[in-house]
């Protein structure tokens, strides 16, 4: 499998690295390719964009954005956060993202707990 796009810049080809991608966003007619240090707008369509973005390190979250997962570092249920971006998550697409993703549940702790403590936790979290 490629790893890499080439987009025609004038009259040069330039090559993007699907690893170097933040985010993919449909702007009118244009599409915004957000990269780790630039930002490209295509011409070609949002969905014509989105078919060459491998599954499933790209997930689209909103009718307007496809984001690297590889690149997000949280989300919840309404924004996904790359870097100091917030991107919002449709209500279509949240579960999308939810199942495309591993997720564990855990608890912060800032404190070590005790085989009592965990005990009582687990027994709180299943009845």
């Amino acid at each position: 499998m490629r790893e890499y796009l080439f987009f025609k810049t004038g009259k040069c080809y330039c090559k993007i690295k699907f690893s170097d991608i933040l985010y993919v966003q449909a702007e009118r007619k244009l599409v915004n390719i957000v990269t780790t240090d630039k930002a490209l707008l295509v011409l070609n369509s949002f969905k014509e964009v989105e078919k060459y973005l491998p599954q499933p390190v790209f997930c689209k979250v909103h009718r307007s954005y496809v984001i690297s997962l590889d690149h997000t570092d949280k989300f919840d249920n309404e924004f996904v956060y790359i870097e100091n971006k917030k991107i919002p998550i449709s209500e279509r697409y949240r579960a999308v993202l939810r199942n495309t993703v591993g997720i564990l549940s855990c608890y912060e702790a800032s404190v070590r707990l005790s085989n009592v403590d965990v005990d009582k936790l687990l027994r709180d979290t299943n009845p």
